[in-house]
């Protein structure tokens, strides 16, 4: 297993896209991660259990979780990974607001991945492409506008998580693979 931990701020993004097929290695992070899956035929295991993704599932590990993504195919593996400091989810908790709750549902619904439906068409869609963009906008403030991008990502993904738009899809043993990308 190898283990990943460094980060130098609240939290990193990066748009990773693999064309050929790599050995995948077992990882285990200390801290967050979300994993946004825009393309690929993969499989994604995390403590013991396994997911057949879709695209635009989002897949959510918990610090300290052993996790590895299973390629099938030599379909491009394209995603969009961030990495989240633990004290940054705590830093926005009050009474009104839990920017964790969306890790809280999966954990009671037995799950990592979820599935939003009408991802392209929901706000939680467009501020992702969003977030995505601003990677590569060096303007001005363009590291205060991307930290605003992913706040503003966290409270759309638990607004979905909090109203049922989402769902916590089963691990693979229990679900049928679809072809079908949405």
């Amino acid at each position: 297993n190898k283990k990943v931990g460094y980060l130098t701020t609240d939290f990193k993004m990066f748009h990773l896209k693999d064309e050929e097929i790599a050995p995948s290695t077992t990882t285990i992070t200390i801290f967050t991660k979300f994993l946004i899956l825009l393309n690929g035929d993969v499989t994604y295991c995390i403590e013991g259990r396994s997911y057949d993704l879709k695209k635009i599932d989002i897949v959510l590990v918990h610090a300290g979780e052993v996790h590895k993504p299973v390629i099938h195919s030599d379909a491009v593996y394209d995603r969009i990974i961030i990495y989240v400091s633990p004290d940054f989810l705590t830093a926005y908790r009050d009474s009104d607001s839990d920017l964790s709750l969306c890790f809280q549902k999966a954990f009671e619904e037995k799950s990592h991945v979820l599935r939003v439906h009408s991802f392209g068409n929901s706000r939680l869609g467009a501020v992702t492409k969003d977030l995505d963009a601003s990677l590569s906008i060096l303007i001005f403030a363009h590291e205060l506008h991307h930290k605003l991008l992913f706040l503003e990502f966290l409270i759309q993904l638990n607004r979905a998580a909090g109203h049922n738009k989402i769902e916590f899809i089963e691990t693979s043993a229990s679900s049928e693979k679809s072809t079908d990308p949405f």
